[in-house]
């Protein structure tokens, strides 16, 4: 039995993983004032919007749910005729369209599926199929789809049904933590969705002082953990608490993180290979990216994410 894993433009899984695991990306639409194009995770494209991003910050940026239709075309062009069965991972709903969007999409897709089995076309394969609500995002979701590798990879057979019940009940107790290096983006995308996690006193205080939050979602919820004095401070206490989780014990044996730059800037702090000889003593995979469009929209260049699960 052959199963589709796919994932949105916004989860901050290596491409190159990825790729060589063919696990599908579909492509998500950016807004950068005048400009529109996809973002597939190319990294060519990725590092260019964080040097234009960080130039034209007062710029209105945002990224598009692809429609149901995009959705819909991508299942027929690459999964209904290859698989047995899909799961189609998406990024919290409580922050992008996309999962609606997808909902949609599916019933139009299995409907259609349906109609082409009872018209006797043996080449739609596809018999089962779940849209899943995440409720995490970018490294969080990096670290679903890696574990829902993980497990077709040993379970050849496991049904969709089943991955679907494992994943969520990981879900819950994945815990993302970013360290913004600009306030300014995290604040001005905050308030447009109406979130406190970062306020006008924290706000000026940090853009004074040069301090950086720590922030963490788990379940759909964000809350300020932490404080650093300066981003690489802030980073190192992010690591500190990742170690602590990792000596607490972990659901998922991997440790997802992303940059919204160039990743050679990561590798070269203290902390980060700190980070990664506990990692590999423990035995824990660790795996650094490029930080996707989508969320460097929203916590702006420069900005570190690390997401585990325990």
């Amino acid at each position: 039995m052959k199963t589709a894993i796919m994932v949105d433009a916004a989860c901050d899984l290596p491409v190159d993983f990825c790729k060589k695991n063919d696990i599908h990306i579909i492509p998500m639409g950016v807004v950068f004032g005048d400009k529109r194009y996809f973002d597939d995770r190319e990294p060519e494209t990725t590092r260019s919007f964080y040097m234009d991003y960080s130039h034209f910050r007062a710029m209105d940026v945002h990224s598009i749910p692809p429609s149901i239709e995009v959705i819909c075309s991508y299942f027929y062009d690459h999964i209904v005729d290859q698989y047995d069965q899909a799961l189609l991972m998406c990024l919290s709903g409580t922050r992008s369209n996309f999962y609606k969007c997808a909902i949609e999409a599916g019933k139009q897709v299995v409907e259609e599926v349906q109609q082409r089995n009872d018209a006797g076309d043996s080449k739609a394969r596809l018999k089962s199929l779940r849209i899943m609500d995440t409720h995490t995002l970018f490294t969080g979701q990096a670290l679903l789809a890696y574990e829902a590798f993980r497990i077709i990879s040993v379970v050849d057979s496991v049904a969709i049904k089943e991955l679907y019940q494992m994943l969520r009940t990981l879900s819950k107790n994945i815990r993302v933590y970013t360290v913004p290096d600009d306030l300014y983006y995290i604040r001005s995308r905050a308030s447009l969705r109406g979130e406190s996690s970062l306020g006008t006193l924290s706000y000026a205080m940090g853009k004074s002082f040069d301090i950086k939050p720590i922030i963490q979602m788990q379940d759909g919820n964000t809350r300020r953990v932490g404080w650093g004095k300066g981003f690489v401070d802030a980073v190192n206490r992010a690591f500190e608490q990742v170690k602590k989780d990792i000596k607490a014990g972990l659901m998922i044996n991997a440790i997802m993180l992303s940059y919204a730059g160039s990743t050679k800037e990561v590798m070269v702090l203290d902390s980060f290979r700190d980070l990664q000889e506990y990692a590999d003593k423990e035995g824990i995979h660790l795996y650094l990216s490029m930080m996707s469009t989508a969320a460097g929209i929203n916590v702006g260049p420069g900005a570190l994410s690390v997401a585990c699960c325990g």
